[in-house]
């Protein structure tokens, strides 16, 4: 199923006022990913991060699916969580969460053009065991930030893609 969580302008795609420059941008639509983990939301928030990153770059023009550009799509692989460091107690103080993805850029006639299957990053957070509420918090937003970068990642490898497509970008 192809979602775009991004808004679209019926289908004219969408052009970020923040692109920056005026030269050839390539079309990219962004499919929700797919999440084998048990981790509810994290591939929406990842496809989110990726979206942010995609529209900031003005090598990208985040579109729609019939626009004839790319098609970014992928999976959330894992999310693997253990102790980064423990008190004397030997109750943790930090915990430390890895993510893996893989994503494969489409390009318009259907062959992959990028490709990876294993883009991973880690992110620790601190553990307040009187303050489960509080801890909650800092894996929400480890997440966030573990997201942001996975999502940073992926464009920037992305970027040596955009001279491979030569005309089968958009002049804006």
């Amino acid at each position: 199923m192809a979602l775009l969580l991004f808004p679209l302008c019926g289908g004219c795609g969408y052009h970020s006022a923040n692109s920056g420059g005026n030269g050839p941008r390539l079309p990219v639509f962004i499919t929700v990913l797919e999440n084998r983990t048990a981790e509810t939301g994290l591939e929406n928030r990842i496809t989110n991060e990726l979206v942010r990153e995609l529209t900031a770059d003005s090598r990208f023009l985040v579109s729609a699916p019939d626009e004839g550009g790319g098609i970014l799509s992928g999976a959330v692989l894992s999310i693997l969580e253990d102790s980064a460091s423990r008190r004397v107690s030997g109750l943790s103080s930090e915990r430390r969460l890895r993510v893996a993805v893989s994503l494969s850029l489409l390009g318009p006639e259907g062959r992959t053009v990028w490709k990876n299957n294993s883009l991973q990053d880690f992110e620790t957070y601190v553990v307040v065991q009187e303050q489960p509420g509080l801890t909650s918090e800092n894996r929400s937003r480890a997440l966030i930030r573990l997201s942001t970068r996975l999502a940073r990642k992926a464009r920037f490898e992305m970027g040596s893609v955009w001279e491979a497509f030569g005309g089968d970008v958009r002049e804006d």
